[in-house]
């Protein structure tokens, strides 16, 4: 259901943000509508068509599209009447109807047919285009409210009443320009207050139920970039993300979301559980040209609690202050800049997982947290970016001749691992580590507080055999020095191009 739905979304999208000749009219909107439309493989008509002064009324549009990788799926739309007002400043006010009915159809594998009935109600809807500049239209648009409801679900020929799914926002306001050509220039951004979502189904056999509730705030986006909407959704599925680079595409956008709560719960299906959490904050950033792709996502405050027939306490529940997540790297054959990031920062859990491994409360319940922050720079030795996912191979096919270490952090029960460090990697060199290897040169630097008074609770409350923790000291001691503070290991790990390892001066014992 999901890809019909993300794919009417689209369609209607070409109605509602279409790009026009520079000298806008009504007609020439109507037909730049249409134009758009075929060219997603989407059939736009009207049932009659009305022109009087400025105005261009539009009754009985209709809108049909196929999923073209989902066998046997039309979607189809219609809107009582539109209206197109040309307002005598240069612009074209769209008056879409309040409802706007949705038809999804289609069979499943064994040749049943089945069809929903959505409805797009919109609140308070303003849509005007405008000439941008440079040539182009600029859509200035507005809404109090807009709810996507479903209505009917049929399967094998019998209604079924058991299923609520509805979507609500209220409070948009956006801009969305395009230059026009084969590869429009596009500046895009939004505000909008809130968006809901909620999910009900009961199982018509067994009787079990599920329920689920989203609520997000301040919801935001800006995004420029050089792409075509409508080549978009009629892009072929043997299209590479190479064939969009070499024909001019480029995003770079930003966004995030505010407040968010979640709520899930299913009885009888045939467990029993009970999900729920919230977010303070998403903040995110996409970019991608012919230089490079990054790809940056960081969720702040999580908070989760969960019981369940399957899980073995009450409840059970956590929070994390942040995930975060950073992917950058060239999209050409030539060295570029690289980044890598993952954290996990200040994760709690609840008493009852802790009374599993230490039920008298002897290890400090201090926030755990993992994070690694890389930049440098690298090659890729094949076009990664020509092939499809079934072309993809196993290991990475790149050289990476520059490597920062701008963070290092690990921090459980009390003990603390901090460190930073460079390091480059000549591959015209013969590897000391063996054939395919690069010559390596750096340092890394690394703190380690804690560690002793944790391997001792450890060893107190048997979680750590005598002879581990032992083999452990031995082996701090033969690579760190004690640091300024009480329990404190420091260490300064050089790695040359001949394949030397130092710590602290002193080549490793092992």
């Amino acid at each position: 259901m999901t890809r019909p739905l993300l794919s009417s979304a689209a369609a209607v999208a070409l109605v509602a943000l279409p790009a026009a000749a520079p000298a806008l009219t009504a007609d020439e909107v109507w037909a730049s509508w249409q134009e758009r439309a075929a060219g997603a493989g989407v059939a736009l008509t009207a049932g009659s068509e009305a022109k009087s002064g400025g105005t261009l009324t539009l009754s009985g549009l209709a809108l049909a599209a196929d999923i073209d990788d989902v066998e046997d799926v039309t979607i189809t739309a219609t809107m009582s009447e539109v209206s197109m007002v040309e307002d005598g400043a240069g612009g074209v006010e769209v008056m879409l109807p309040p409802s706007i009915p949705v038809t999804i159809a289609g069979s499943d594998e064994e040749g049943a047919d089945g069809s929903a009935l959505i409805t797009i109600a919109l609140s308070g809807m303003s849509l005007l285009l405008s000439d941008a500049d440079g040539g182009g239209v600029t859509n200035t648009y507005a809404a109090d409210g807009i709810t996507i409801s479903l209505d009917e679900l049929t399967e094998g020929g019998e209604v079924n009443t058991d299923v609520v799914f509805a979507i609500s926002a209220e409070t948009l306001a956006g801009r969305f320009s395009s230059t026009g050509g084969d590869q429009p220039l596009i500046e895009s951004s939004y505000n909008l207050d809130s968006l809901g979502l909620e999910i009900a189904a009961t199982d018509p056999d067994e009787g079990g139920t599920f329920e689920m509730t989203l609520d997000m705030a301040d919801l935001a986006s800006d995004t420029t970039g050089s792409f075509d909407v409508a080549d978009l959704v009629a892009m072929s599925p043997d299209t590479t993300l190479r064939d969009m680079l070499d024909d001019g595409f480029s995003v770079d956008g930003t966004g995030g979301v505010g407040a968010t709560n979640y709520a899930i719960s299913a009885e009888g299906m045939p467990e029993s559980f009970t999900s729920s959490g919230s977010i303070s904050g998403i903040s995110g950033e996409v970019v991608m040209n012919a230089e490079r792709l990054l790809y940056d996502l960081a969720y702040n405050d999580l908070e989760f609690a969960a019981s369940g027939s399957e899980i073995p306490f009450p409840k059970v529940g956590g929070a994390l202050g942040q995930l975060a997540v950073k992917i950058g790297i060239p999209t050409t054959l030539e060295p570029g800049d690289m980044a890598l990031g993952l954290a996990l920062r200040d994760l709690t859990v609840g008493e009852e997982i802790w009374a599993l491994v230490d039920p008298a409360g002897q290890l400090p319940r201090d926030p755990a947290s993992v994070a690694l922050d890389l930049s440098g720079t690298m090659k890729f030795l094949i076009d990664v970016f020509a092939m499809d996912g079934e072309d993809a191979p196993e290991d990475l096919p790149a050289e990476v001749t520059a490597l920062d270490i701008n963070e290092l952090l690990l921090t459980v029960g009390g003990a603390v691992l901090e460190g930073s460090g460079a390091f480059t990697f000549d591959w015209s060199a013969p590897g000391p580590f063996g054939p395919g290897t690069p010559a390596p040169d750096g340092a890394l630097s690394l703190s380690l507080t804690g560690a002793m008074g944790l391997m001792q609770t450890l060893e107190e409350i048997q979680l750590l055999p005598p002879q581990q923790a032992m083999m452990g000291r031995m082996a701090l001691g033969a690579i760190a020095v004690p640091g300024d503070g009480p329990d404190t290991l420091v260490s300064e790990i050089t790695v040359s191009p001949d394949g030397t390892i130092l710590a602290n001066g002193s080549e490793l014992p092992f």
